[in-house]
Formats: C-alpha cells, sequence, structure tokens
C-alpha cells in the first residue's frame, strides 16, 4: 500500500490556543508576575544584543533513513537539520580554539576568510 503524505503550510487555518483577544484586553492589574523575578538596571549590564544570522537556501540531497528520522518528530526538519550541523560546527571550532567565547557563529566567517589569505600567502 501506498504511503499517503499529507502536506501543510504555515497557513492551512491552524490556531495555536492562545486567546489574544483576551489576552490584549487584559489590564497589567490583572497579569500575575509571581513566578517572574522583577529586573533592574543590573540585568542588562552584561546584555549582548544579537540578530540571527543570514540564512542561505539551499538543497541538498540526504538517504532516506537520515530524512524519516529528522521527520520523526514532525514539521521543523530543516531546522533540525541546521541545528545539527551548526552543533557539530561550533564542537569542532572549540577543539580548534578556545579563544572565541560561547558564541562562535560571528567567528566562523572570519576564520575562514584568515584561512583563506594564510593558504594564498605561503
Amino acid at each position: 500500500m501506498k504511503e499517503q503524505i499529507t502536506r501543510t503550510t504555515l497557513g492551512d487555518g491552524r490556531k495555536g490556543e492562545t486567546d489574544f483577544e483576551k489576552l490584549l484586553a487584559m489590564p497589567d492589574s490583572e497579569i500575575d508576575f509571581s513566578d517572574i523575578p522583577e529586573l533592574d538596571s543590573s540585568f542588562w549590564e552584561n546584555a549582548n544584543l544579537s540578530y540571527p544570522p543570514h540564512e542561505d537556501r539551499s538543497a541538498i540531497r540526504l538517504d532516506h533513513d537520515l530524512t524519516v528520522w529528522l521527520s520523526q518528530d514532525g514539521a521543523g526538519f530543516q531546522t533540525r537539520i541546521n541545528s545539527i550541523l551548526r552543533s557539530h560546527i561550533d564542537s569542532q571550532l572549540r577543539e580548534e580554539s578556545t579563544e572565541f567565547g560561547p558564541d562562535l557563529r560571528c567567528r566562523i566567517a572570519p576564520m575562514a576568510l584568515e584561512r583563506i589569505i594564510n593558504a594564498n600567502t605561503m
């Protein structure tokens, strides 16, 4: 028997459970903040504004079993592929050098450029 595939998109009419109209109408005095710590200026002292990296569209061929495994949790398998690749690259960069700190995304391009320059000057 042939497997039936159902395709959905973001605009397929599914709705979340949040009642946004009720939430927008609720006055601040009715919001329960008891489980949220109050923030003072010290919270922002070490804040770092970061933007998500630019994503390129890419088409890759995957073995069927990889596609099945990545898709088993439903939509978002391309995000899972990106996360797996990001984790692998970050761990490789951490092994190469510990001087860059925890967020290595902004370091990949400069490191690659430095390698190209060094390779061309030798």
